[in-house]
């Protein structure tokens, strides 16, 4: 059996989880992803990982595909400095933000970015500002995501802004992010009702499933609901078609830790040649299992 992602090949995937700093306390975050426990990263560090990973991207006959994520990455005054090197270096480049940035620096963040996902914070994020942000995104011709954080006494709120914005603007992605109870860990969704549950499942299929002559899709939340995402004892191509940097400047094959570091953003690297056996569980992060895994 075979499950891999449906994502375009030809890429190596980069989630940078740059910093742990957010001025915003959503009751579903995790304490230490908006803290601001640890130092932020050093502009020079990631400058020399941006260039080594360019580098060894190319001797792979890939081309690196950064995300950088938080906490809240535009909190950090070095990332327009950082988004200039990746586009003076021909890099795909993304954003996960809450988009609450004024619209000077919002304008210079976005003319350096292929991909942007907004997330919608239902305790914190105003309507207009997000609006009119997304809308300077559109006109620049980023593909947008917008990303709805589901809380389930405030989902039919949500799904009102959702509908308005899936009607002005056809072309910008809409997901709804399913929420948990143990963020961070991920295995016990909030308490949702059934019809909640139907619209949190199945919203995408990025993730194809090979089973002999059979193939199916699904996405992340279906396989968290359905318990199908379990892959102890099968092969995983985490590290050599993706990969995460944390906030500590730790290179990762991935946010499960599996394999150990492999170096660090302003240091020598370790790639790894071969895939890793799974040794957890359950898959339990929205990046990870995208990458391939192969039953053994």
């Amino acid at each position: 059996m075979l499950v891999e992602a449906t994502r375009p090949q030809g890429w190596l995937w980069v989630d940078w989880w740059l910093l742990n700093h957010c001025a915003w306390r959503c009751s579903y975050c995790p304490d230490l992803l908006r803290s601001g426990s640890i130092p932020k990263p050093s502009l020079r560090d990631c400058q020399h990982f941006v260039s080594e990973l360019t580098r060894y991207a190319s001797q792979q006959g890939l081309k690196p595909r950064i995300k950088f994520t938080g906490g809240e990455p535009t909190e950090w005054s070095s990332l327009d400095d950082l988004l200039a090197l990746c586009q003076q270096l021909g890099m795909t480049t993304s954003l996960r933000t809450n988009a609450n940035v004024e619209h000077s620096r919002w304008q210079t963040l976005i003319e350096g970015l292929t991909d942007l996902e907004m997330n919608f914070h239902p305790e914190h994020t105003q309507t207009s500002v997000y609006m009119l942000n997304l809308d300077r995104a559109v006109a620049q011709g980023i593909n947008v995501r917008a990303v709805f954080n589901m809380l389930p006494q405030r989902f039919d709120e949500l799904e009102l802004v959702r509908e308005k914005i899936q009607s002005k603007y056809p072309s910008v992605g809409i997901d709804r992010r399913m929420l948990f109870e143990d963020p961070a860990v991920n295995h016990r969704p909030m308490q949702y009702t059934e019809t909640q549950q139907v619209k949190l499942i199945r919203q995408s299929g990025d993730i194809r499933i090979t089973d002999d002559a059979e193939i199916s899709y699904t996405d992340y939340p279906t396989m968290v609901s359905e318990g199908s995402n379990r892959f102890q004892d099968w092969n995983c191509r985490i590290g050599l078609e993706q990969l995460i940097v944390d906030a500590w400047g730790r290179v990762r094959k991935g946010h499960c830790g599996q394999g150990g570091s492999m170096g660090t953003v302003g240091g020598a690297i370790l790639w790894p040649d071969q895939p890793l056996l799974c040794r957890r569980p359950s898959c339990d992060n929205a990046f990870d299992i995208l990458a391939t895994k192969t039953r053994v």
